[in-house]
């Protein structure tokens, strides 16, 4: 089985209570997140929570929240055929006046050779620059 992962971190003067507040607003992901034409949830932003989103270049891929832990964290699951990526976002306070947000990506499956020259290429263009823009967003709630 193929599989590949990669992360990305940066550090902001953002409280968590601010960074929340962008992550949990999934119609609003494309805002910091250039790759996303758009994102939608069907319920609450909770465990088994299915939504969908649509990358730049790749179909519309449906999502499940797996893990929430406000303030900290979270993580969601995109099954593709033999295919799954994993999505983990997750903040740190580092001292008293920064946080770190860290996005991990976990791709496992029989695709995840294909993703690597197509998924892990975008990702190195623009996850650290998403994430840059989510800590700018951020800061100014």
């Amino acid at each position: 089985m193929w599989n590949w992962e990669y992360c990305e971190s940066v550090e902001t003067t953002a409280t968590p209570e601010q960074i929340w507040k962008v992550w949990h607003n999934v119609e609003e992901w494309p805002k910091w997140d250039k790759a996303i034409q758009w994102a939608k949830i069907d319920g609450p932003f909770e465990v088994g929570t299915v939504g969908a989103l649509k990358p730049e270049g790749f179909p519309v891929t449906k999502f499940t929240i797996t893990d929430v832990e406000p303030l900290k964290g979270y993580s969601d699951v995109s099954k593709l055929p033999f295919t799954t990526i994993k999505f983990d976002h997750s903040m740190e306070q580092i001292s008293e006046n920064r946080v770190r947000i860290t996005h991990h990506v976990e791709t496992k499956g029989l695709l995840a050779f294909l993703l690597r020259f197509t998924l892990l290429r975008q990702l190195k263009k623009g996850l650290k620059n998403a994430i840059t823009k989510l800590t700018r967003l951020a800061e100014n709630e």
